[in-house]
């Protein structure tokens, strides 16, 4: 029987992440085309059938629903079982990385009401990328990380790192998002899929919250205690090389500047 672990009031598991597919790197990410390296169209871990009844069954018992889906087909997939399963009367569901989409996916997650907890810091030509375009040629390479297209269909966007396997940094994350870039001499990634850095913000933060907090409890209320982040440059009027120059001048936990609280 499914139960909620709230043994901590700093730790609260609240979801089941279900993988649907694997990866680019070692193409087993579900795609609609197939690799341009071994021909095959990656794996999809789920029935549709075993994935219904599983999102079901976590929605019955109180629990978020997190899909691992990086390729198309594996988006497709995912979006059409939370489609098919019992709704939560709780929280939204969410689709982590979703880093291959299209107009028609990124339309139905929207109108799911699914979340897309993406990881910007992905989105630059750098090792981690390139090692990927054996397998899926240029053409889709170029078209991972939509993060404009996903914004302005009306999904729900939220940022996140994935660490260990990226950097935690957000500054960095922000950076990529707005540049598509973290360096003048790399080449940007794709950007007409750049946002602004507000928009980045509001994926860190807000959009964030509201995929933790749920459908009935989300946003900021007055008075309540707040986490922040306060930086020495107003990063809405700056370039890539204000980017890099910002220094952070206190970081807020509850109410408590934790720089203050180190240094004393």
């Amino acid at each position: 029987m499914l139960t909620k672990c709230l043994d901590s009031s700093n730790i609260h598991a609240q979801g089941i992440k279900f993988f649907i597919d694997g990866v680019f790197g070692s193409a087993t990410a579900a795609v609609l085309e197939p690799y341009l390296s071994d021909g095959s169209k990656g794996e999809l871990i789920w029935t549709r059938e075993a994935l219904v009844e599983a999102i079901s069954r976590s929605h019955a018992a109180g629990f978020q629903t997190h899909i691992h889906a990086i390729g198309d087909a594996g988006v497709a997939a995912a979006l059409e079982a939370i489609e098919l399963a019992d709704k939560s009367e709780i929280y939204f569901p969410v689709i982590a990385h979703a880093e291959l989409t299209s107009s028609e996916l990124l339309a139905k997650a929207s109108a799911l009401n699914v979340n897309l907890c993406v990881q910007p810091f992905w989105a630059q030509y750098n090792g981690l990328l390139l090692s990927c375009q054996h397998h899926l040629g240029a053409d889709r390479l170029g078209n991972l990380y939509a993060f404009r297209d996903m914004i302005d269909s009306g999904a729900n966007v939220s940022f996140s790192s994935d660490w260990p396997v990226s950097t935690a940094n957000v500054l960095r994350g922000i950076t990529t998002a707005v540049f598509r870039t973290e360096s003048k001499e790399v080449t940007p990634h794709n950007p007409t899929q750049a946002i602004t850095f507000e928009e980045a913000v509001d994926a860190y933060t807000i959009n964030s919250r509201e995929l933790l907090d749920g459908i009935a409890e989300s946003g900021f209320n007055l008075g309540s205690l707040f986490d922040a982040v306060i930086l020495d440059k107003n990063l809405a009027k700056e370039n890539l090389d204000g980017f890099q120059a910002t220094k952070v001048i206190s970081v807020y936990k509850a109410g408590i500047d934790l720089l203050v609280q180190h240094h004393h």
